[in-house]
């Protein structure tokens, strides 16, 4: 899939945040630890999607994941 390092994760079960690997809107992002600056809590699900496929992960608990 070519995501543009794009992907998706729930904002504690309600909403659909976009999330961009490496990069933060609100500052200026130094990249150190990519695995860890890329993990995100995921109560709900996460996924990602080019012009033609999704591919989602719900999850039944709190986990973390990344893209």
């Amino acid at each position: 899939m070519k995501t543009n390092r794009t992907f998706y994760t729930d904002s504690n079960g309600r909403d659909f945040i976009k999330r961009i690997r490496d990069n933060r809107a609100d500052r200026d992002l130094k990249v150190s630890q990519p695995i860890v600056g890329n993990y995100y809590p995921i109560n709900l699900g996460i996924y990602m999607e080019d012009g033609n496929n999704e591919l989602s992960v719900l999850v039944d608990r709190a986990v973390g994941g990344s893209a």
